[in-house]
């Protein structure tokens, strides 16, 4: 086994650093050097500030603090938590209406938000199938402004997707947002045809979804605790506080909110390298999710800094393509299962920081987390492991010409495997993200790539740069084997039915591997539409069985989210599932008082 260490690199990498950060420091705008601002390192500049556009994780962490949900969802309870909302939604089952009120609050350029913004929010969701978006608004029949600050929805039925999806969306300003809106509206009847055929609505439609999601947004208006103030391409972008924020000392969830600081100061390098040495150095006070494994340990020598570690909100997987042999055979994707050793990928690979994974939702999602499922492996050496994959696919049919456990039982290389319709078994490929990428992914593909290739499962590890990776798995879905990660996980299991329900067997959409069973589908439609909570979970935890058994995708590992903070300036910093780069800790965050 081959696992490169990286011990020999880590010196030439912090010189490296040293040298992009004297030559890249971003340059400190005035007004955050005369007032109390949160520093934090990125590593991609927000191109575009548009909620609309699918964009990278860096956008999300900048804009995640402009625009607001009208409910969270606690972690623990799944209970909604109003936030833009000011009460429970009410539903009357005679009229099939839920009803809410909004805070009293104005947007970040002094404007009055309304219930206008919401109604105005959710059509353009359904008018325009905003990807994702379209699907938690189609339970709403209609919407209505009863009053300023009341709002009125007509659904099919109560759901659970309605109340954690629907209700956690986030709010655009209608004034800011109308103009280009009502332009793109205008493209759906664009072809002066009376009666378009369903082709062309479908292009008028994308053109339409293509002109909200392009559309450049530097200055965006939202309701959060900070607003835009300046930025300087390739150096940073400065938050200031937003005197209108609703939260300013309520008291909300246990919590009386600021924020009391002045500002967040988002400085963007170009390395991981680079931003985890000026954490050292103190130049910055936070690395949003970005310590690397390899630095860990210097880091917290250092009574200044601290790396609170959680379970990462995703994970990190082996899809198979169930469209062609042998990936498209339980039992050969069971064998691959057993063949794989999950607990040398978190000891030697993370370096502990991690957990091996063994079902379909991260642990961290504490309500709906299975931890019953089968654990294929777990605690076997690796003949034990190639004993159980042998059983396996010898009763299954498949032969070898040299088999991967000798007369005696003992392990020998396997070769010349054939399949159970007399077929050889041709070479398979798996393909990963690069090492520069994700170092993991790329290392555990090639470990994988080992330990069948000892089977006797012929296997070339193909590391791919992100972006054709993604066009073969997801558009093209030409593969046999991939690797990649679910970040981001929500709180909400319904992804599973977008990611594995026969409906999202099609390309560019989410069902990768191309699983279809019935009864996973009927399943997963249940569970959507259960308003009952413990219900819901039970159904979950099936749907969770169903996965780990016909194993259409091996989970492999959860790691840890390591983030650098600095205690030395401020205090504050509140820890929860996905890290402490949460709303509350840029709602608690207080200046440590110096002596």
């Amino acid at each position: 086994m081959k696992i490169h260490a990286r011990k020999r690199i880590i010196p030439a990498l912090w010189r490296i650093a040293l040298y992009l950060t004297l030559l890249t420091l971003p340059a400190v705008p005035a007004p955050a050097l005369a007032k109390t601002f949160l520093n934090i390192a990125i590593l991609k500049e927000p191109k575009n500030l548009n909620p609309f556009q699918p964009g990278d994780a860096w956008t999300k962490r900048v804009i995640q603090l402009i625009y607001q949900p009208l409910y969270l969802v606690d972690p623990d309870s799944q209970t909604l938590i109003p936030w833009l909302a000011q009460d429970q939604p009410v539903y009357d089952p005679e009229s099939r209406t839920v009803t809410f009120h909004l805070r009293e609050m104005r947007w970040d350029d002094g404007e009055e938000f309304t219930a206008e913004d919401v109604v105005f929010t959710g059509e353009l969701f359904k008018k325009l199938r905003i990807p994702r978006y379209h699907a938690y608004w189609e339970p709403v029949e209609k919407m209505v402004a009863a009053d300023k600050r009341t709002i009125r929805m007509t659904i099919r039925k109560p759901t659970a997707i309605f109340a954690r999806r629907t209700l956690t969306s986030w709010v655009i300003q209608k004034k800011q947002w109308e103009p280009l809106v009502r332009r793109a509206e205008a493209l759906l009847s664009g072809s002066g045809d009376s009666n378009p055929s369903e082709a062309i609505e479908e292009r008028q439609r994308e053109a339409a979804l293509k002109m909200i999601q392009s559309h450049m947004v530097s200055d965006p208006v939202g309701l959060g605790p900070f607003k835009i103030a300046s930025r300087k391409k390739g150096a940073y972008i400065l938050l200031e506080k937003n005197d209108h924020f609703f939260g300013q000392g309520k008291n909300i969830a246990g919590r009386v909110l600021g924020p009391y600081i002045d500002g967040v100061l988002f400085k963007i390098y170009g390395t991981l390298s680079g931003a985890t040495l000026a954490l050292k150095k103190g130049e910055v006070d936070f690395l949003w999710k970005g310590i690397s494994h390899a630095f860990v340990k210097e880091l917290v020598q250092n009574p200044h800094i601290s790396v609170p570690m959680t379970l990462d909100e995703g994970y990190r997987y082996l899809g198979f393509n169930l469209r062609k042999p042998p990936m498209s055979d339980p039992d050969f994707r069971r064998a691959v299962a057993y063949l794989i050793n999950k607990d040398f990928i978190v000891k030697r690979i993370l370096h502990d920081h991690g957990q091996r994974l063994d079902t379909f939702i991260p642990p961290s999602n504490t309500f709906y987390y299975n931890p019953d499922t089968p654990a294929y492996g777990k605690g076997m050496d690796r003949k034990r492991r190639t004993q159980e994959a042998y059983a396996i696919l010898t009763a299954r049919g498949y032969q070898w010409e040299v088999p991967p456990l000798n007369a005696e039982g003992s392990l020998q290389k396997g070769k010349g495997l054939t399949m159970p319709d007399g077929k050889a078994m041709g070479r398979l490929t798996l393909i990963t993200p690069p090492a520069h990428y994700d170092t993991e992914m790329a290392a555990s593909g090639q470990a994988i790539q080992e330990w069948l290739g000892e089977f006797g499962i012929p296997v070339s590890w193909d590391s791919t740069a992100f972006a054709n990776l993604i066009r073969q798995v997801k558009v093209d879905q030409d593969f046999d084997m991939f690797i990649l990660s679910w970040r981001g996980l929500s709180l909400d299991p319904d992804y599973l039915r977008r990611f594995f329900h026969s409906a999202y067997n099609l390309p560019n959409q989410w069902n990768f591997s191309g699983y279809h069973t019935d009864r996973f589908d009927r399943l997963a439609e249940m569970q959507m539409q259960a308003l009952d909570l413990k219900e819901r979970r039970r159904m979950v935890m099936r749907l969770q069985n169903l996965l780990s058994r016909d194993l259409p995708a091996i989970p492999l590992y959860v790691p840890h989210q390591m983030e650098g903070v600095r205690t030395d300036r401020f205090t504050g910093w509140v820890k929860e599932v996905g890290g402490v780069g949460n709303i509350w800790t840029f709602c608690m965050l207080r200046p440590v008082q110096q002596n």
